[in-house]
């Protein structure tokens, strides 16, 4: 990578990033499976706060609950 530049074109964003929860929780599972722990512990939570995810601490697993209304 030595010296290569990045560039990141600035965009509005919501916090949680709800939109992007099913792609979270799908990718947070690949992760947890390979690594052991989940990833983004804070979105995941966040969901949780808003009603979208549950976590299923038996099975270490994070549930779709709803969809994010509009």
């Amino acid at each position: 990578m030595g010296g290569a530049p990045a560039f990141h074109q600035h965009h509005p964003t919501r916090t949680p990033p709800a939109l992007y929860c099913d792609d979270i929780l799908r990718n947070g599972a690949l992760y947890r499976r390979r690594w052991g722990v989940w990833p983004v512990e804070g979105c995941l939570r966040a969901f949780e706060d808003r009603g979208l995810v549950t976590y299923d601490a038996e099975a270490d697993a994070w549930h779709r609950t709803r969809k994010e209304q509009a």
